[in-house]
């Protein structure tokens, strides 16, 4: 599971279906909600990382943009984000 704080990879892909062809262009953009983090793919690239800001049940939006021959399309996906360590039981010194 991925920690607060540290990288997440997103591997991604896209695919083209019958009776398109050729190889799609452009960027996808990852955005966890609510939108801190962002990571952005320059096609034909495959994977990008950020920093997971926020522990807990996250959603992370996936979007290609499109270009002048492919429709943008967009997802989602959803991950458990552990808290970092060292912040898991609090700050020292908190009364």
């Amino acid at each position: 599971m991925p920690r607060q704080f540290a990288l997440m990879r997103f591997p991604v892909g896209l695919e083209v279906v019958a009776p398109g062809a050729g190889v799609p262009t452009g960027t996808i953009t990852v955005t966890g909600a609510p939108g801190v983090e962002v990571c952005v793919i320059a096609l034909p690239a495959t994977q990008c990382e950020l920093v997971v800001q926020t522990p807990g049940s996250r959603s992370f939006d996936i979007q290609y943009a499109g270009d002048s021959r492919y429709l943008p399309v967009s997802g989602q996906i959803n991950a458990s984000v552990l808290p970092d360590a060292v912040f898991a039981n609090g700050m020292e010194g908190e009364e």
